[in-house]
């Protein structure tokens, strides 16, 4: 049910976040003045006026969203999440200060200010101590599960389902074994079924359509038995785990995870972390935010024109894929006559391309506006709208047709471990004129070295290549 709506409810904590934080600064102020003025009334005004409160919302708001506060975390100790809290809330009550700073408020406010960040903090961790245990009782009652395939029906596999039996409250569901072992086929282990054999990984996740959680807990000597399992649903928006001994360099940056007393190593996470994906996401949404000020009447300038070109809608709509293969909706200016995906069919046969990419020079599709939109990458404005959902970043792989991401091999799919970006290391090196293996080879290089800086370097170097117009079809 929660799953369904994650989004909103995603929108609801936080929005519950930044009232607590609201009447923290409230309270704050009241009691600052009560106190100061030793109870008397009338009572002195207000320290904090209506912008201070917008700008408490607006840290807060961003703060919050940046730090992966309301993330999935199940299996995790309290402490973990209440430090997420405090750090999210410390930074924000810092920002909050040096705007007030800057905005030239009083040193009058310093003490209620301190008094705020206090209260904040306080009202902040009671709530989330409150949340988990109501997320909690809901998940023991049956209800926000995740469904959990393992691959595995021996004794490593037999310790995680009991582990995961035990502590309901997570919201952890084992709805089946995957064995080779003949003598427990159709049968089923501490009450769970076997599902099949290895090989049937794919039908079984794609049948069950669960799209949770795989745990590979095979014995050592089936390493050469993962390498062969997991490109198998590579494409399919599942979490995967293994046990630590399984484990083969073959995957970026694995992240340790300790189901009480079991470790497990996650393969499927991005390859940009925390700090750095905190700090990558601040830039994304007041980046994005700048364009699109910037842009704007560059965009209804854009949206007239192609009105006039030619028939169909102004933004074009197309499904793209994201960071872990997660599917999304991307936006662009429409270039293309109405249509065009139908015609593409007719253009390029996907059964005959000897790798997973394709290019179409003078592609008879393009309006007369169509060309002049790519050629200045106007065309990709709307995309900042992606940006500020969290599903594209201002720099990172470029983001790829369902299509063509069908026909990835093992290595190509490693570009996946971060979001798709409006620019990119391939987009300041060829763009469309790129080979496919050395586009991905330098978006692999840009997600396992990346930086800040590598970030600035990147976006600086776009300028030029837009102007000139490189690559662009």
């Amino acid at each position: 049910m929660f799953k369904k709506y994650h989004i909103l409810f995603m929108g609801i904590f936080n929005a519950l976040d930044i009232l607590l934080t609201v009447i923290a600064l409230y309270l704050a102020d009241l009691g600052s003045r009560y106190f100061l003025h030793q109870g008397a009334a009338p009572l002195p005004p207000p320290h904090f006026d209506g912008q201070a409160y917008f700008l408490a919302v607006i840290i807060w708001m961003a703060a919050f969203r940046i730090f992966p506060i309301y993330s999935s975390k199940r299996a995790e100790p309290l402490a973990n999440e209440l430090a997420l809290v405090g750090m999210a809330g410390g930074v924000s009550w810092f920002l909050f200060l040096g705007a007030l700073f800057l905005l030239g408020y009083p040193i009058t406010t310093r003490l209620p200010a301190i008094y705020f960040g206090v209260l904040d903090l306080a009202l902040l961790i009671i709530f989330h101590i409150c949340l988990r245990a109501i997320l909690r009782f809901i998940r023991s009652r049956g209800y926000n599960l995740k469904k959990v395939l393992i691959v595995g029906a021996g004794q490593i596999g037999q310790q995680i389902a009991s582990v995961l039996l035990e502590h309901p409250w997570t919201g952890f569901k084992v709805v089946g074994f995957l064995d080779d072992d003949p003598s427990i086929q159709g049968r089923s282990v501490l009450s769970i079924p076997v599902l099949g054999t290895l090989e049937k990984i794919r039908t079984v996740v794609s049948t069950l359509e669960f799209h949770d959680e795989v745990i590979i807990a095979l014995p050592d000597n089936h390493k050469s038995s993962v390498q062969e399992i997991i490109p198998e649903i590579e494409d399919i928006p599942v979490n995967v785990r293994v046990t630590p001994a399984l484990y083969t360099p073959d995957y970026i940056r694995p992240y340790v995870e300790d189901l009480w007393g079991i470790p497990l190593l996650g393969i499927r996470q991005s390859g940009i972390t925390t700090p750095y994906a905190a700090a990558k996401r601040l830039i994304d949404i007041f980046g994005a935010l700048f364009f699109l000020i910037v842009f704007s009447p560059l965009m209804l300038l854009a949206a007239i024109l192609i009105k006039i070109d030619s028939k169909g809608s102004i933004i074009f709509v197309q499904q793209r894929v994201g960071e872990n293969g997660k599917l999304f909706w991307m936006y662009k200016f429409r270039t293309m006559v109405e249509g065009s995906e139908e015609m593409l069919l007719q253009l390029v046969d996907f059964n005959t391309l000897e790798e997973p990419v394709f290019k179409i020079k003078n592609d008879p599709r393009v309006t007369r506006i169509g060309h002049f939109l790519r050629r200045t990458s106007i065309d990709e404005i709307p995309q900042f709208f992606n940006v500020l959902k969290g599903e594209m970043s201002l720099v990172g792989p470029r983001p790829e047709e369902v299509v063509v991401v069908q026909r990835y091999n093992s290595w190509h799919r490693k570009r996946l471990l971060a979001k798709p970006g409006l620019t990119g290391p391939a987009q300041i090196t060829g763009r469309a004129d790129l080979p496919l293996k050395e586009r991905v080879q330098l978006e692999i290089d840009y997600i396992n070295n990346y930086s800040f800086f590598i970030d600035v370097e990147i976006l600086l170097k776009t300028i030029p290549v837009v102007i000139k117009g490189d690559g662009c079809y």
